[in-house]
C-alpha cells in the first residue's frame, strides 16, 4: 500500500520534467515558424535513402512527420531576421528538426541549418525538392544540435490563408517500469 504514494512523487517529477523538455521544444519550432512563411514549412520522410516532402498546407489536419523544414531568413539559421531593401525576408535556407530513433523505442529530435537557393519573392516559390535537398543535407550532419530526447512523434499541418501552422509532440515519461505518454500542441502564425 506504500509503494504507490512513496512512488508517485519520482512520476509526477519524471512527467514535470518531460512537459519541461516538450514544452522548450514546441516554443523553439513555433518560434521559428513565425519567422518563417506558410509556404515555407515542409513535412517529410526518409525511406531507404531517399527523401521525400510535400507543403504542411497539403494536411487539414497535424499529420505525423519524421522531418519539418521551415525556411528561414537567419543568416546561417542564427541571428535576427535579414530583409532586403524592399522589406521581404532574404531567404537562406531551412532549420530542419528531425526524429532520430533511440534504442527504448522513442526519438532524440534534432536540428539543423542547411543552406537553400530560394526565390527571394514576397510570396517565396519553394519546392519540395528544395525542402528534401536540405534534409538530405541535415540527416547526413555530423554535429546537429540535440533539441529533446523521448519525443515520439512530430506533428503539423498549416492553413495558408489564414497563415497559420499547428504543431504537435508527443513525448515518453518513463520511471522504473512505468512509462506514459505526454501531448503538447499549439499554433504559430508564420508572419513573412
Amino acid at each position: 500500500m506504500c509503494r504507490p504514494i512513496l512512488s508517485a512523487q519520482d512520476a509526477e517529477q519524471s512527467a514535470t520534467a518531460q512537459i519541461q523538455v516538450m514544452d522548450e521544444s514546441l516554443y523553439r519550432i513555433q518560434r521559428d515558424v513565425r519567422q518563417s512563411d506558410t509556404n515555407g514549412v515542409f513535412l517529410c520522410s526518409s525511406d531507404s535513402d531517399a527523401v521525400s516532402c510535400s507543403q504542411a498546407s497539403t494536411y487539414t489536419a497535424a499529420t505525423a512527420t519524421s522531418a519539418l523544414a521551415v525556411l528561414t531568413a537567419e543568416s546561417n539559421g542564427d541571428g535576427p531576421t535579414r530583409w532586403d531593401s524592399t522589406g521581404h525576408p532574404l531567404w537562406s535556407g531551412f532549420k530542419v528538426y528531425w526524429l532520430s530513433a533511440e534504442s527504448d523505442g522513442a526519438n532524440t529530435l534534432y536540428l539543423a541549418f542547411e543552406p537553400a537557393s530560394v526565390s527571394l519573392d514576397a510570396e517565396p516559390t519553394v519546392l519540395n525538392s528544395d525542402a528534401a535537398q536540405a534534409v538530405s543535407a541535415a540527416l547526413a550532419s555530423t554535429d546537429p544540435f540535440r533539441v529533446a530526447s523521448d519525443i515520439l512523434t512530430l506533428q503539423s499541418f498549416a492553413d495558408v490563408t489564414k497563415d497559420h501552422v499547428g504543431l504537435r509532440l508527443t513525448g515518453l515519461t518513463q520511471d522504473g517500469a512505468s512509462s506514459g505518454q505526454l501531448t503538447v500542441e499549439g499554433d504559430a502564425y508564420a508572419r513573412n
